[in-house]
This record gives structure tokens, C-alpha cells and sequence, in this order.
């Protein structure tokens, strides 16, 4: 079982912060909380921040992968341990660079190992502490495990919410195209359309 219900949630907030659509007054009263029309308006109240479904699911995720990564690790290799470990890595790094995209800065490369990141848990350990670290830090673990994963995972996917070698390549030109680095991006996407366009 791979607890779709927990494993493929997105987080809302982003979307409904972006500024490529505009909302009717009726839309914006009927968005479910204040949260959300804080977040639609660009309040920033932290109080609001402690119960944010957004950061309770994405870490949920990590949890999940960390588990899976820690119990693959005494399991005997072979094809399946491969597919599994890539699917957990791909996984935690999509949750974390949607974690990161919402509750930290954008990455600019001059000053990313000096701007706050987010917590970076890299095992199943409840009571870990790992501290907010910084920027980079947070991407260059993301960068780590999309590139561990796509060696690891299948062309095709036997269930369509499962990932792929083509998913990691697509979501790693995505990091990139955040971290501004273009031609790793294109290059990323062009690999990516390769495997399946």
C-alpha cells in the first residue's frame, strides 16, 4: 500500500498566494478559512503559521519516506529494494521542495547558505531535532535525492501515482528552474522529454 491519501496531497497555500489569477469577492468568501483568505490577501501573521495543514502533510510525507528508506536499508538488494528506495527518495524530495517553496525564501545562489531553510529530517527518528539549517542545504538535499532516485526508478510505472525515471528528471528541471539555474534545468527537461514527451 503506498498511502496515496497521505503521499500524493499538494499543498494549497502556494497556489492560492499566486498572482496569475484574481478570485470574484463570492470566491474569496467561500474559501474554507482565514487562512486561506490571509494567504490569498499575502497577510503575514505567524500566528496563523501554527496549525498550517500545508507543513503538517509535506512533513508527513518525509516521515513516510524516512521510514520506508530506513527499512529498505536491511533488505537485500535487488530490483524491487531499488524501485522502492527510488520511489522514497523521490517522494521526500518532492515533499520537501514543496515544503520549502512554501515556508522559506526563494533560493538566490549568492545568499543561500546564509538564508534560514526549513528542517531537514533524513531518518524516521520522532525525536530528532535537526534545526532549521539553511537554504542550501535544503536544496542540495533535494538536488542529492532526485539524482540518487533516477537511477533507481522505473521508465514506466505499473500504477499511474507511482514515480518515474521520466517524473524524477521532470521535477529535478523543476528545482532548477527555482534555483534560477537555467541550463541544468533545460538540460533536465530536454532528458526528461526524451523519456516521455
Amino acid at each position: 500500500d503506498n498511502h496515496d491519501i497521505v503521499i500524493n496531497l499538494a499543498p494549497g497555500l502556494p497556489v492560492i498566494a499566486a498572482d496569475n489569477f484574481r478570485i470574484t469577492d463570492a470566491g474569496y468568501l467561500a474559501l474554507r478559512t482565514e487562512l486561506e483568505r490571509s494567504t490569498y490577501r499575502w497577510v503575514n501573521d505567524p500566528v496563523q503559521l501554527n496549525a498550517v495543514a500545508d507543513w503538517e502533510n509535506g512533513y508527513k510525507q518525509v516521515f513516510y519516506a524516512n521510514v520506508a528508506l530506513d527499512a529498505l536499508k536491511r533488505i537485500s538488494a535487488g530490483r524491487d529494494r531499488d524501485e522502492l528506495t527510488g520511489s522514497a527518495l523521490f517522494i521526500r524530495s518532492l515533499a520537501y521542495f514543496n515544503l520549502v517553496t512554501a515556508f522559506a525564501e526563494p533560493y538566490v545562489a549568492g545568499t543561500a547558505a546564509s538564508v534560514p531553510g526549513i528542517p531537514i529530517y533524513l531518518a524516521a527518528d520522532v525525536n530528532a531535532r535537526p534545526g532549521r539549517g539553511n537554504l542550501k542545504q535544503v536544496y542540495d538535499q533535494i538536488v542529492g535525492d532526485l539524482n540518487q532516485s533516477i537511477d533507481l526508478l522505473p521508465a514506466l510505472a505499473t500504477v499511474k501515482t507511482r514515480p518515474t525515471k521520466t517524473a524524477a528528471l521532470a521535477l529535478l528541471a523543476r528545482v532548477y528552474l527555482s534555483m534560477e539555474d537555467y541550463p541544468k534545468a533545460g538540460d533536465f527537461a530536454d532528458q526528461a522529454l526524451r523519456q516521455n514527451n
